[in-house]
């Protein structure tokens, strides 16, 4: 998770999740509850804003 928080703050995004959701989405991936990369693709681009 912290690949992809830097991978997207150096790319001009930040993650606008409150606590509870970043929780649930990195418990989603290491539980293997979430591990189709279309998908996990999608929540992350829901999950993200650009820098203003």
């Amino acid at each position: 998770m912290t690949a992809t928080i830097a991978f997207c703050g150096i790319n001009g995004y930040r993650f606008v999740l409150s606590n509870d959701e970043a929780y649930t989405l990195i418990i989603d991936v290491t539980t293997g509850a979430l591990d189709d990369i279309p998908t996990l693709a999608a929540r992350v681009e829901r999950s993200t804003a650009p820098w203003t």
